[in-house]
């Protein structure tokens, strides 16, 4: 038996897509756009949407688990999906420290370790990787 496969709900996606859009907006130096962005009416900005979608979209993927198989399986499953993307970015600075380090050396005409700051990092790994 197989399990139902569940279909995206176009209507989250449609908002995160519009609260980046507007995050993209705010960030664009010189933009008249950014006037009418919901920062400059209210509390709340792009940022604030684009948490809540992806709040609501943790609440979809994970509520199944809370209901089928209780509040213990689901914590761990929450806290399983944490520690992967923990490790995730991790893994994504050391690759983006490594690729700083060769551009820096293949090409020897722009410091990328610096332009990033990453001096201390390598200066002090181990501090830097547990900080």
């Amino acid at each position: 038996m197989t399990a139902a496969t569940r279909q995206r709900d176009i209507r989250l996606d449609f908002f995160r897509g519009l609260a980046m859009f507007i995050i993209f907006m705010a960030h664009m130096p010189g933009n008249r756009w950014a006037w009418y962005i919901p920062a400059q009416y209210g509390p709340s900005d792009g940022a604030e949407m684009f948490v809540f979608c992806s709040g609501f979209a943790s609440a979809i993927a994970f509520g199944g688990v809370f209901i089928r198989s209780g509040f213990r399986m689901g914590i761990m499953r929450v806290l399983f999906r944490c520690w992967q993307i923990l490790w995730a970015h991790i893994g994504l600075f050391l690759t983006i420290a490594a690729i700083c380090v060769i551009g820096t050396r293949a090409l020897e005409s722009k410091d990328y370790v610096g332009w990033l700051n990453l001096h201390p990092f390598f200066d002090d790994p181990m501090s830097g990787i547990i900080g």
